[in-house]
Order: C-alpha cells, then structure tokens, then sequence
C-alpha cells in the first residue's frame, strides 16, 4: 500500500509540473514580446471612427505621443474639413461651397493663417511651421493613406478637404522636388510625381497650390492643343502651358505669367508622369534651300518623332510686397495699371530685387512634344541644284 501512494504522489506532482512548467515559458514568451513590442517606434496609424455620406469622416493619425485629430462632414450643400492638434490646435480649416465658383466658394485656413492662394511671408511662416511639426509627418500620412481606410466613392468630397492640407503646404516639407520616399503614385484621389509633387485630383477649380491639377475649361484648352500638335508641321517642340495658373501668376513680379518688366523670371519647365506614347513617323527627303515655291540645294534626311502624355508643367519666379500691391492694384481699380494710383505705386515692385521670395506654380496636364532628326538621306533622295540668285 505504502508503494502504491508514494507513485500516486509522484504522479500527481509530475503532473502539475507539466501543467506549469508551459504555462510559465509561455507567459515568459508574452513578457519578452511585450517589451520588444513596447520597446520599438510606433508606426503612424490612421484610424477612421466614423465614415458614411451621413456622418461625414472623422478619426485621428498617431505616432508615439503625437497625435491629430480630423473630422470632414457635408452639411447643406457646405463642406467643413479641420486638422486638429492633440491640444486643440487648429492646423489646417477648409470650407468649400460644393458646386460654387469664385471667391467665396473656398475658405481655408493654415494655423493662424488665412490662405487664399497666394504664398506671402506670413502664410509661409505657419505652413513651415506645420510642414516641419510632428504633426507634419501625421498630416502627409493622413494625405497619403485616407483613401484606402475610408474608399468610399460617395465621401470623396470629404477626403478632398483632408487630402488638400498636404497640397497646399507641401513646398514647406524638407526635400520638396526631388524623389520621396514614399514614390510616385497614381490612385482614384490623387497623383504624385516622380519629384514628390501630389495634387488631389478633384482639386476646386478656384483653389490655387504650388502644385496644381489643370481642370475644367483650361484642360480643354491643352487637350485640344495638344491635338493640334500632332497634326503641325516640321517644328523642333511644340508645348501647351497654361496661361491662367496661379491666377495667372497673381503676384509674380512681371506683367502676368510673362518675363516682362520682371525680376527673377524662370520661366516654364516640363517633366513627364511616366512614359510618354512615342509614335515615329517615316523617314522624309528633305532640301536644304526653298526657291521660288519650290526646293533645291543639298539633300537630306528627316524623321518626325511626337511624344504624347502627362506632364507636370512648372512656371517659376519670383514675388514680393510691391509686387503683390501692384498687382492687386492693376486687376481691381478702374483703368487697370495705368489708374494713377497704380502708376504712383509701380516703384514699390522693385522691392522684388531686394525683398522678393522664390515663387513657383505647376500643374499636371496633357503635353505633347515633337522633335525632328536629321540624317543621310536615301539613295533616291534627289534635289535640284539651285539657281544663283541675289538672295544667295
């Protein structure tokens, strides 16, 4: 009997040490992973709380201790979209009257800034301020990332009063211009370039960035230029920008999107979305000389090459105090630029040799490019010699 209790006892005990022995690695396995868990950054997250028609958006993006909320809703026919810090602070307000045009259609709001378009120094201060801020980086993942939380073709609206933050403050954020980390994309709300350059795709037409989305009436205009390129002659480049960017350069020291009486003008410049369509046509017998509708001279080669595609197109200047004055003066007051008051305060824009910033506005349009190359020509490439005359 003796025997037989002492095995049960060490059956019973061997027992519970089976049970304990995994139960104690695995809450030491739960430990370790917890502190490794505690231990690494935190990714930035977006959390959606609300998104319906009826309810609008709203949620928050947080880092480690840093932490945005937002909220976009559609209420009679008015979208209100905010960016709030975690201590209340305002950072990005944008109202938009859905289906209106004009100035009070749009209504935004940078920190303590009111933005209507135009780049000053004080609406610079604060989107520098913001861009380079902890909430920053939270603001560029919201831009980034809504979509794919909150997809829903009916809250497209409200994604673009979030999204738009980003668009319009993105100049401010270290390493504008060049390739971003997160890369070139193309989804349903918004493009980014290969330079990093994003532009929400359902951009009011009234709304103003550095960079643009060309819209409406204008991107009839470059689409049908556009066509009409491919139907021109033997020209070395033929290009569509548009005219009426940044309210036609509202600002820009110089007389409209033009070098004219400017300072620091750059001009236009292009860079293709992706690959271009490239279509090459036939090699062509060319003569070197055009006399009396006819040509002559030494034969040569020609072939015609037409790129077709999207393109961001980048006007870039310069702006200042009297620049800005003296523009507002000449598009408000009666007789335009040559009003009195306008002529007395043209000196005033010279402050753009001493007291200007960098401006700059693009868009993303259709563009099209052709360009010639010469070469030998063919065996059966004949031209007549030419005829002396005085003009030779």
């Amino acid at each position: 009997m003796k025997s037989s209790s002492k095995h049960s006892a060490l059956s019973s005990c061997s027992t519970r040490w089976r049970r304990i022995v995994p139960a104690f690695v695995a809450l030491l396995m739960g430990f370790t992973v917890a502190v490794q868990v505690a231990a690494a950054p935190r990714a930035e997250r977006v959390v959606v709380s609300q998104a319906s028609p009826e309810t609008g958006l709203r949620g928050w993006v947080g880092s480690g201790g840093t932490r945005i909320r937002f909220q976009s809703r559609v209420t009679g026919g008015l979208l209100t979209s905010s960016i709030t810090a975690r201590d209340g602070r305002t950072l990005w307000l944008y109202t938009e009257s859905l289906g209106g045009r004009g100035q009070d259609a749009l209504f935004m709001v940078v920190g303590n800034a009111r933005f209507e378009g135009s780049y000053t120094p004080e609406v610079r201060v604060e989107m520098e301020a913001l861009a380079r801020s902890p909430e920053g980086d939270l603001l560029r993942t919201l831009a980034l990332e809504l979509q794919g939380k909150a997809p829903s073709a009916a809250l497209v609206a409200e994604r673009r009063g979030l999204e738009t933050a980003y668009q319009a403050i993105q100049q401010s954020y270290p390493g504008f211009g060049a390739a971003q980390i997160f890369g070139a994309a193309d989804t349903a709300d918004y493009l980014v370039t290969a330079r990093g350059e994003y532009v929400v795709k359902t951009q009011h037409p009234d709304a103003v960035f550095i960079a643009n989305l060309l819209q409406g009436e204008h991107a009839e205009e470059a689409k049908a230029a556009a066509a009409a390129g491919n139907s021109a002659g033997f020209t070395k480049a033929f290009e569509k920008d548009d005219p009426h960017i940044g309210d036609d350069c509202f600002g820009m020291c110089g007389k409209g999107c033009t070098d004219f009486l400017g300072c620091g003008f750059e001009g236009w410049s292009h860079e293709w979305v992706g690959e271009p369509t490239v279509t090459a046509g036939p090699w062509s017998c060319e003569c070197s000389r055009k006399q009396d509708g006819g040509s002559c001279g030494d034969p040569y080669g020609a072939q015609r090459w037409d790129s077709d595609g999207t393109a961001v197109h980048t006007i870039r200047g310069r702006s200042s105090p009297g620049c800005i004055a003296h523009d507002w003066c000449c598009r408000s007051t009666f007789l335009g630029c040559l009003n009195p008051l306008c002529i007395a305060i043209m000196p005033l824009a010279l402050d753009c040799f001493f007291d200007g910033w960098p401006v700059s506005w693009s868009y993303v349009g259709p563009h099209h490019v052709t360009q010639i190359i010469f070469g030998n020509p063919d065996a059966d490439c004949y031209c007549e010699p030419c005829q002396p005359t005085e003009e030779y």
